[in-house]
């Protein structure tokens, strides 16, 4: 930041749209069965660094998962990066194994 190199300031707006659910298909027939305790989630996320511009990514979320009981769950998600119009951010698809348990 010199005066023969003054900063540059510039204003810019990017825009995220984002949705997911959460549905437990066993749950709709009886909510104390055991088939109530698997769950499907689907996310998905649409970014745009700069609303004036195309490039941008989108992310996507499927998971399955299972609780045996209230405290522990186990999920197994694909969560894929996507390039949209000329983005350069690297596309990823990752599998991933989640185990959470509460204390």
């Amino acid at each position: 930041n010199t005066q023969a190199s003054p900063r540059a300031t510039a204003d810019v707006s990017g825009r995220i749209t984002s949705g997911f659910v959460i549905v437990r298909p066993g749950a709709f027939a009886d909510p104390k069965s055991k088939l109530a305790r698997w769950g499907v989630l689907a996310r998905l996320d649409d970014f745009r660094p700069d609303v004036h511009k195309d490039p941008g990514t989108q992310l996507s979320i499927f998971s399955l998962f299972y609780e045996p009981t209230p405290k522990v769950t186990f999920s197994l998600d694909s969560q894929n990066l996507l390039r949209k119009n000329g983005s350069t951010v690297p596309e990823t698809r990752t599998v991933f194994l989640h185990v959470q348990a509460a204390f």
